[in-house]
């Protein structure tokens, strides 16, 4: 079997315990490259000696695994880089929360035998595209989370007109909408009020931010449903942010969100259930009424 491991270039403590994973990856005659930005960290930041062999050139992204070493942003831009090849991801948590990151630091021994094992299971999941007038942008990303359209500023709302399928839905005044896939309904969305979607239900979800009416609620829609929209600002731009990543566009753009033909695929240990990461990292139904005095 071949790795191919990606990792964050931000934050060199963060990084230390890929050590640990080449160790296991060796001990069991696994073959693996590094990301080329990811090995020149790895060997500038960290000061990590790494045979060169190891290093993934660009343009030859040919494995069986990949590998994501960071938080959340981290594992989306490995499925984003590794989606048109159809490589499955994992992901070890050197992050705040994690939530797309099952493996933590300390278990990586015991999570790659597993992996090796055959103690896994690999969950697609429904990935969005933009088209801005009907055509993809150049070198525009996949979002697996979520694709949002915000105003620039912090002054005056955006009008957004939206459409469904081609049927008008509402003429939205607010900060910004989001239109989140069923993994992406506890990132951003759920910071905003949305609900938890589980990754199997096929759902997206529409989402304002800071509506200007106490009656804009979520909708969830079949994620094979298309949205469109058309947006008017004060100062005739807005911001169009995939998975984190923004750029600026201008009013008389139509944009449409629909799932892509291209789906994620996360490598899931068995022994990891979802509903333990809703309940250990989001803290679902925490209640600490009985820890406090009377």
């Amino acid at each position: 079997m071949r790795f191919i491991i990606f990792g964050n270039t931000y934050n060199p403590e963060k990084s230390v315990c890929v050590t640990k994973l080449f160790d296991v990856l060796e001990n069991h005659n696994q073959g693996y490259i590094i990301e080329k930005d990811f090995y020149n960290f790895l060997c500038k930041e960290v000061g990590l000696s790494i045979d060169s062999k190891h290093i993934m050139e660009s343009g030859t992204l040919a494995g069986d695994i990949a590998i994501s070493i960071g938080g959340d942003g981290t594992f989306l831009r490995t499925a984003g880089a590794t989606v048109y090849n159809n490589i499955p991801v994992l992901g070890i948590n050197t992050g705040r929360m994690g939530f797309l990151t099952d493996v933590e630091p300390s278990t990586i021994t015991s999570a790659i035998e597993e992996l090796l094992n055959g103690n896994y299971h690999i969950e697609e999941r429904t990935m969005l595209e933009l088209l801005v007038n009907g055509k993809a942008t150049e070198n525009c990303p996949l979002a697996l989370n979520e694709i949002a359209v915000m105003k620039t500023d912090i002054s005056s709302m955006i009008s957004i007109k939206v459409w469904v399928n081609g049927q008008f839905l509402n003429n939205f005044q607010c900060d910004g909408l989001i239109v989140a896939t069923s993994t992406g309904s506890t990132a951003y969305s759920l910071s905003v009020g949305g609900p938890i979607i589980m990754p199997q239900s096929k759902s997206i979800v529409l989402n304002p931010v800071a509506p200007h009416s106490l009656s804009i609620r979520p909708i969830v829609f079949c994620d094979s449903w298309e949205i469109s929209m058309e947006i008017n600002s004060r100062n005739h731009q807005y911001l169009v942010a995939i998975d984190g990543n923004s750029r600026a566009l201008n009013e008389g753009n139509k944009l449409t969100v629909r799932r892509s033909s291209q789906s994620a695929k996360i490598i899931k240990l068995n022994n990891h259930s979802l509903f333990e990461n809703l309940r250990s990292k989001l803290m679902l139904g925490a209640d600490n009424r009985n820890e406090q005095k009377l």
